[in-house]
C-alpha cells in the first residue's frame, strides 16, 4: 500500500517503477547502503569520469521578462576539444570512425560519400603528387581520356577522392571549348580563348593527367599570366542548354579555406567532421524562469571551439601526438530555424527560401530555375554589405526584405562555411508536414459513414509490432509526433485501397474534383485519390533510403516532380505556394553533397530531443539548462 501510495502522488512512470523493482531485488542490494539524502546521491556524480561541464555569462534579453530578473545568466555547454578528446580515447568508438579522404563509392550511404567532404580541404584530400608536380583542388588541368580518340580536354579539379579499392582518382568539372556549345551559342561566342564550365562530372586517373592550366575564372582575381577565361556556365534546365554567369555559382571550397598551420614533425592526422543541430526548445523556450539570451552570445563558446579545430592543433592520444583539424561540416534544424542559421527570412517571407531566391509565387513553379536565382554565399556576402552601407534603419530593413535576407549574418559565418549550402533543408519536418496535409486534406473528402469505416478499417489493420498503438487519427492528428505521421503515411494508400468508394465521399466535393480535373467518372476521382497517396508514399521512402546510387539521384528527382505534379492536380488550395512542397526542388542536390538525404535529416536528433523536453516538466524549473546538461 505504501508503495501505491508513493507512485500515485508522485506520478511515477512504469519505466521509473521497474527500474526501482530491479534494483531493489537485485541480488547484491542491501538495504543498509540505502542512502537517505537526495544531495548525497547526487554528489556521487561528482567522483565519476565524465566530461567538465563549464559556462559563460550570457546578457538576457529584457522583452517578457520580469523586473526582477538579473541582466545575464550563466550558459553551460560541454568543451567541443573535450568531446574529441574522448572520442579518440575510446577504441571502441575510434575504430568505428573515418578520417581520410573523401570516398567515390557506387553505395553511397556516409557523409565522406558526399561531395561536400570530398571537396573541402578541411575534411578531404588536399593535394596529390604525380610526377613530381602538385595538384590542388580549384586548380585546371589539361587530360586525355583513355575511352576516345579526341583531343585532349581541360578540367576543373573538383575534388582528390579515392574508390573503394583506396585508389587515388581525380573528380573534375569538364569544359567545352566554343566549337562544342550548342549551334544556338556557337555563332555568337568564336573565342578561342574562352572556355566554358559545364555541370558535368569526370572521374579520372593520375596517369590520364598532362600538366597543369591556367584559366580566370572572370568572378576572381586576375591572374597575371593565364591562357583561357571563363565568363560563363553551360547548363541545362528542364531538357534545354542554357548559359548562365560565371558568378551564379558555388565556390570552391579551397576559396575559403585560408592556409592551414601543421606540425613541422611527422605526426597522424586526423580530421574532424561536426554536425551542429540547433533548436529553440519549443515549448519551453519561453519559460518565465528560463529568460532568453541572444543567439550569437549563447553559441560563442562554440565557436571558438570550431575555429580552434579549423586552425588544427596537436592531441596526445593514447601516448601518441596526433595532430586534430577539421571544422563545421553541416547545420541541422528545423525549416524554419534553419533560415535564421542562413542569415535569410523565414519562409513566410516573399524571398523565404534560404537555398534559392523564389518567391512566393514561384514555390511550387517547376519550370522555376533554380540554378540561375540560386543563393550564392558569396553573392549573399555582398548583399550583406549593401545592407550594412545603408544611412538608417528602414532602408536597411527594405532591402534586406527585398532580398530575404536579415539584416546581418548568422554568428557561424564566423566560420569556415558555405551558408547555403552547409545549412539544407531538413527532409524530416519537410515530409513530415506535407504528409500532416495531406491527411488533413483527405479526411475532410469523407463523409461522417466515410470516417467511420476509415476508422474501422485503420484500427484492424495489421502493422510491425514496434509501431506504437496510436489514437484515431482523424480525430486526434494532432496529437501524432512526426514519425507517428510519417508511420501512418506508408499504410494509408493500403487503407484507402480497401475502404474508399464514392459514396464515402462528399458529393459537392466529388463533383468539384471530376469537373476541375476533367474526368469522367467518380471512380476516376478515388483512383486520382489513392495515386498521389502512393506516389507520396513511394517517394518518402526513397528519400528516406539509408543508401543511394546515381541512379537514385535521378529517380529521386523525377519522383519528386510527379509527386509535386499530383499533389498540385489533386489537392491544389492545400498544396499551392507551400513552402515544403517548393523544398522538392533541392533534395537531389542535398542528397549528392551529403551522400544521401538522410544523413541531412534531424529525426534521430528529434527523438533525443523529445526526451530533453520530456525531462523539463520534472525539474523544478529554476535552472532548467544546468539540469538537462547533467
Amino acid at each position: 500500500m505504501a508503495l501505491f501510495i508513493w507512485v500515485t502522488k508522485h506520478m511515477i512512470s512504469s519505466a521509473a517503477y521497474e527500474g526501482l523493482v530491479s534494483i531493489l531485488l537485485h541480488e547484491k542490494f542491501r538495504i543498509e547502503d540505502v542512502i537517505k539524502s537526495i544531495r548525497s546521491i547526487k554528489r556521487f556524480r561528482n567522483g565519476l569520469p565524465l566530461m567538465t561541464i563549464k559556462s559563460h555569462n550570457v546578457k538576457i534579453s529584457s522583452k517578457d521578462t520580469p523586473s526582477t530578473s538579473k541582466s545575464s545568466i550563466e550558459a553551460y555547454f560541454f568543451s567541443v576539444t573535450d568531446h574529441i578528446k574522448r572520442l579518440l580515447s575510446n577504441p571502441k568508438l575510434k575504430n568505428d570512425l573515418y578520417f581520410g579522404e573523401g570516398i567515390e563509392s557506387d553505395l553511397k550511404s556516409e557523409f565522406w560519400h558526399g561531395e561536400l567532404w570530398q571537396q573541402s580541404p578541411l575534411f578531404g584530400a588536399e593535394y596529390c603528387h604525380y610526377n613530381h608536380v602538385t595538384y590542388y583542388p580549384g586548380e585546371f588541368i589539361k587530360y586525355i581520356r583513355y575511352d576516345t580518340n579526341s583531343q585532349p580536354r581541360i578540367g576543373h579539379i573538383f575534388a582528390i577522392i579515392k574508390d573503394d579499392n583506396d585508389k587515388l582518382l581525380i573528380k573534375i568539372h569538364s569544359t567545352f571549348f566554343y566549337t562544342e556549345l550548342p549551334r544556338t551559342y556557337t555563332r555568337s561566342r568564336q573565342n578561342s580563348r574562352q572556355l566554358w564550365l559545364t555541370e558535368n562530372q569526370e572521374i579520372i586517373e593520375l596517369s590520364q593527367i598532362i600538366n597543369k592550366v591556367s584559366v580566370w575564372l572572370y568572378d576572381t582575381q586576375q591572374p597575371p599570366l593565364y591562357e583561357f577565361i571563363i565568363k560563363e556556365i553551360l547548363y541545362y534546365h528542364n531538357g534545354r542548354p542554357l548559359l548562365r554567369n560565371i558568378s551564379l555559382r558555388h565556390h570552391h571550397s579551397t576559396l575559403n579555406v585560408s592556409s592551414q598551420v601543421h606540425p613541422d614533425f611527422h605526426c597522424r592526422r586526423i580530421k574532424i567532421f561536426c554536425d551542429l543541430y540547433f533548436d529553440d526548445f519549443g515549448t519551453f523556450r519561453n519559460l518565465d524562469s528560463s529568460p532568453l539570451g541572444k543567439f550569437e552570445d549563447t553559441i560563442k563558446p562554440f565557436i571558438q571551439d570550431i575555429q580552434q579545430l579549423e586552425r588544427g592543433f596537436l592531441m596526445t592520444i593514447d601516448n601518441e601526438q596526433v595532430w586534430v583539424s577539421g571544422g563545421l561540416g553541416i547545420t541541422t534544424a528545423d525549416l524554419p530555424q534553419g533560415n535564421d542559421l542562413a542569415g535569410t527570412l523565414r519562409h513566410n517571407a516573399t524571398h523565404g527560401c534560404r537555398t534559392c531566391k523564389a518567391s512566393r509565387d514561384n514555390l511550387t513553379d517547376i519550370s522555376f530555375d533554380i540554378a540561375k536565382h540560386g543563393r550564392y554565399h558569396h553573392l549573399t556576402n555582398i548583399e550583406f554589405e549593401n545592407i550594412q552601407r545603408l544611412p538608417n534603419m528602414s532602408q536597411k530593413h527594405a532591402l534586406a526584405s527585398s532580398l530575404g535576407l536579415r539584416l546581418i549574418p548568422n554568428p557561424l559565418d564566423q566560420l569556415i562555411r558555405d551558408r547555403h549550402i552547409s545549412t539544407p533543408q531538413d527532409i524530416f519536418h519537410c515530409f513530415a508536414g506535407k504528409a500532416n496535409r495531406l491527411l488533413i486534406a483527405t479526411f475532410r473528402l469523407l463523409t461522417n459513414s466515410g470516417e467511420d469505416t476509415f476508422t474501422r478499417t485503420w484500427k484492424f489493420f495489421e502493422v510491425p509490432s514496434c509501431w506504437s498503438r496510436q489514437q484515431n487519427p482523424i480525430t486526434h492528428l494532432a496529437c501524432y509526433f512526426m514519425s507517428d505521421i510519417l508511420h501512418l503515411t506508408m499504410i494509408i494508400p493500403f487503407i484507402l485501397y480497401r475502404c474508399l468508394t464514392t459514396n464515402l465521399l462528399k458529393r459537392e466535393v466529388l463533383t468539384n474534383m471530376k469537373e476541375r480535373m476533367n474526368l469522367q467518372s467518380y471512380c476516376h476521382v478515388i483512383n486520382k485519390i489513392i495515386k498521389c497517396w502512393v506516389q507520396f508514399s513511394l517517394t518518402t521512402r526513397m528519400v528516406f533510403s539509408k543508401t543511394l546510387t546515381k541512379v537514385d539521384y535521378e529517380t529521386i528527382q523525377k519522383m519528386l516532380e510527379l509527386e509535386c505534379k499530383m499533389l498540385l492536380e489533386v489537392f491544389p488550395e492545400q498544396f499551392s505556394g507551400l513552402p515544403n512542397l517548393h523544398i522538392n526542388r533541392h533534395i537531389v542536390a542535398h542528397a549528392k553533397t551529403y551522400g544521401t538525404a538522410l544523413n541531412t535529416s534531424v529525426s534521430v536528433k528529434e527523438m533525443v530531443h523529445r526526451i530533453h523536453k520530456g525531462v523539463v516538466s520534472h525539474t523544478n524549473k529554476k535552472n532548467v539548462e544546468f539540469d538537462l546538461i547533467k
